[in-house]
C-alpha cells in the first residue's frame, strides 16, 4: 500500500505541510514502539500476527514543505 497524502495551508499562509497517513503495518508499529520509550509500558504495540491497535491505525506525520 501507498501512503496517503495531501497539502495543508494556515489562512495566513504563513505554513505549508504535507500530510502523510502510514499504511503498512510495520509503521504503526514502529511509531508504538517510540511511544513506548517515551510513555512507558501503558503503551501496548500490537505484535506481528495480531491486528493493529486503534491508536497504531491514526498514526499521521506533517512535514514542512519549504
Amino acid at each position: 500500500m501507498r501512503s496517503l497524502s495531501c497539502c495543508a495551508q494556515r489562512p495566513d499562509d504563513s505554513l505549508l505541510v504535507e500530510f502523510s497517513r502510514f499504511c503498512q503495518p510495520t509503521e504503526f508499529r514502529g511509531v508504538s514502539q517510540l511511544c513506548r520509550m517515551k510513555y512507558g509500558p501503558c503503551v501496548k504495540p500490537s505484535k506481528p500476527d495480531e491486528p493493529v491497535t486503534e491508536g497504531e491505525k491514526a498514526t499521521f506525520q506533517l512535514t514542512p514543505i519549504a
